[in-house]
């Protein structure tokens, strides 16, 4: 059904209430977490590890298509399922996808972090010069996880805009900052906490590189491994609070598959 916003009728969700939930619908999809996520792990450590540059889109592509992926997963009891029966068709088979706002919303929430963190090293150029490797990494880390933070309060008032696409609500990215003021507080609030989750993988591969210097190339690959979970877990919680804060919002729920509406 498509959505029309309401005034939801108890009060939003906190955001330890919906970081708790997310945790329980996370346990209770395990399976479908880890197979995806392994994929995600690959590419990403790959595009980080062995792509020259860092394969900054292939990975910023990776996190997209997993963020789609946990959304439908969060909205949809019955995504397998229904993502089987929407390939049956040319139509189902594009829905099942990313549409073009979400890769555009993705692709310039990682552009801002990008053009955030070049901004903050460029101003901390000449102490970095001088600073030993270890202070050096430590400053360029600081740069990234401030412009991840700030950009994530940017685009927070945004967010129900990725729902509203797939549950084909039609809103522009205007529709979802003004639908989002009944439910601000949680959705703002939510994703700072699951970025600040996302920033402690990097953070300990840091720490590793900076620390560990002699270490064997296999360490800092388990490390930059685990750090991409911790990533894809903290994205994962984010999509289901977001995708709860927008039922609650516009009272939306999914409509039943063809087969079990027959």
């Amino acid at each position: 059904m498509t959505p029309e916003p309401t005034s939801p009728a108890v009060a939003p969700p906190s955001v330890g209430t919906l970081l708790r939930d997310g945790f329980a619908h996370w346990s209770w999809h395990q399976r479908g977490f880890w197979f995806y996520a392994a994929l995600a792990v690959a590419a990403i450590v790959f595009a980080k590890t062995v792509i020259q540059g860092g394969g900054a889109g292939v990975v910023a592509a990776m996190y997209i298509l997993a963020f789609d992926q946990w959304l439908k997963v969060a909205m949809f009891p019955d995504w397998k399922a229904r993502a089987r029966t929407l390939g049956r068709s040319p139509e189902g088979r594009r829905l099942s996808h990313p549409r073009l706002g979400f890769w555009a919303f993705g692709f310039a929430y990682g552009l801002v972090v990008l053009l955030g963190s070049l901004f903050l090293i460029s101003v901390l150029a000449p102490r970095l010069a001088e600073s030993p490797l270890d202070r050096a990494m430590m400053l360029s880390y600081a740069c990234v996880a401030a412009a991840t933070i700030l950009a994530t309060l940017l685009f927070a008032r945004f967010f129900l805009f990725l729902p509203a696409g797939i549950a084909g609500a039609g809103w522009s990215v205007g529709d979802a900052f003004r639908q989002a003021r009944a439910v601000r507080a949680p959705l703002v609030g939510l994703a700072l906490l699951c970025t600040l989750i996302a920033l402690v993988g990097p953070l300990v591969a840091v720490l590793a590189t900076t620390l560990l210097q002699q270490a064997p190339q296999a360490l800092f690959i388990a490390v930059e491994i685990v750090a991409t979970i911790v990533d894809l877990l903290a994205l994962y919680l984010m999509a289901y609070g977001i995708a709860r804060l927008f039922a609650v919002r516009t009272g939306w729920q999914p409509e039943p598959l063809p087969e079990a509406a027959a």
